[in-house]
């Protein structure tokens, strides 16, 4: 049997030399009008059994009693809270982008895009200006400790208003940032993993924004490549960062893996690259071992799993329970919710840090985009089909890059930072 898209791939090139055939398609046409007219005009004696049999055989969507074609109702949706600043969106899950390819990273370029990408980005604009108001401003103090602080992703602007414009004040401010947050980590505070991992990749990002090099650099990196598997306590379960996120696919897990990657990244790990594309891909496909936390329900499962510890999948795959279309759930962060509500918050945090893996890992030469059937925008339209699309500000950067990276066109919000990165209006958005 020839699938779908097989059968698509199997038909001739527009522009190709048809079959002969007219004759024989326009004596077809003519009778099916023929037939056409027989079957309207039966259908006030026979009903709806002729109206079912000519959608069968003729096609087309559904009809009412009169044999006409009406366009289906749509799912009654609470009214809007005028306080909720998030823009309404709908998904077509029939379309699926082709997103442009994307060369892997070269020598001289960020860990992001390449130089002359970043410098074509504008200096002027409201993003512009957003970013250009938190280089200016206080970074506040740094804490690896503190799972809300936000000097990181503050210091991530100066660093990007320093490569774009090379005003050396921004440079310097980044710097001194970036090295002061150096030993802020404590071992043994709670949730140690879960802020380290929301923070780290955002000082990594700004080191290589500005270059960071000589004896900062070395510092810097002695540090890096250490904490990525240091014993930091604070958890029974997830007390190293690479540790965590090949363990959990939940939201401590994806910011350990978004910031495990960066630091890898930036040390030009190939081998440690490999193996968190690996963890990755194993989002979608069930083939990584990650084990199951307290919080997981199979109501949100594709796989329901066998009783054992393993997770069964993390992101799901098309598949519906008790009607509910569960294409693209992050399973362990939607089970944070009563089926069939989804978690939005928890979802948010989730798709952060899927979104920062991606960016990195597609520029580390992987298709990280287009995994799973490219399970990031289903997660996203997932997101939309439940509402809880934008759910809040710190994800506000997930739909600028969504975007980007499938040519969708969800609706966005000024992006700001959030966890572990933001600014995405202005580094991937219209500006």
């Amino acid at each position: 049997m020839v699938s779908p898209r097989d059968e698509e791939s199997a038909r001739p090139p527009v522009g190709a030399p048809r079959r002969s055939g007219g004759r024989a398609r326009g004596r077809i046409e003519s009778r099916l009008t023929a037939l056409t007219i027989i079957l309207f005009a039966l259908s006030s004696v026979f009903g709806e059994t002729v109206i079912m049999w000519r959608q069968v055989v003729l096609g087309g969507g559904p009809t009412d009693t009169s044999g006409a074609l009406v366009e289906p109702s749509a799912s009654p949706t609470s009214s809007p809270d005028p306080s909720d600043p998030r823009p309404t969106a709908t998904a077509d899950p029939t379309v699926r982008p082709t997103p442009a390819p994307r060369p892997p990273a070269q020598p001289g370029d960020y860990l992001l895009m390449s130089r002359s990408a970043l410098l074509a980005r504008p200096t002027r604009g409201s993003a512009w200006a957003s970013l250009e108001a938190v280089a200016d401003g206080s970074l506040g103090s740094p804490n690896l400790c503190d799972q809300g602080n936000k000097h990181g992703v503050q210091t991530l602007a100066g660093a990007l208003v320093y490569a774009r414009t090379g005003t050396i004040a921004y440079r310097n401010k980044a710097r001194s940032a970036i090295l002061s947050a150096i030993g802020t980590e404590g071992t043994g505070c709670g949730s140690a993993i879960l802020s380290l991992g929301r923070q780290l990749g955002a000082y990594v990002l700004a080191a290589d924004f500005i270059d960071l090099d000589g004896a900062d650099d070395a510092s810097f990196r002695n540090w890096l490549s250490a904490i990525r598997t240091r014993d930091l306590g604070g958890h029974s379960r997830w007390y190293t960062l690479a540790g965590t996120s090949e363990n959990s696919a939940n939201n401590w897990g994806t910011f350990a893996l978004a910031s495990r990657v960066a630091a890898s990244a930036y040390l030009g790990d190939s081998t440690d690259l490999a193996r968190s594309w690996q963890v990755f891909s194993g989002y979608s496909s069930g083939a990584w071992e990650f084990q199951k936390t307290a919080d997981w329900s199979a109501s949100w499962s594709c796989l329901p799993g066998d009783g054992s510890t393993r997770l069964p999948i993390a992101i799901n795959g098309e598949c519906t329970r008790d009607g509910i279309d569960l294409d693209g759930a992050p399973v362990e962060d939607a089970s944070r919710g009563t089926f069939p509500t989804a978690d939005g918050g928890y979802v948010n945090e989730a798709m952060q840090g899927y979104v920062v893996q991606a960016l990195l890992l597609e520029r580390s030469g992987h298709a990280a985009f287009e995994a799973g059937g490219q399970a990031l925008r289903r997660v996203a339209e997932f997101q939309v089909r439940n509402g809880i699309w934008n759910y809040h500000s710190t994800g506000y950067y997930v739909g600028p890059v969504i975007n980007w990276a499938y040519g969708t066109s969800l609706p966005v919000l000024p992006s700001g930072f959030g966890r572990v990165f933001g600014y995405t209006d202005w580094l991937y958005g219209s500006g």
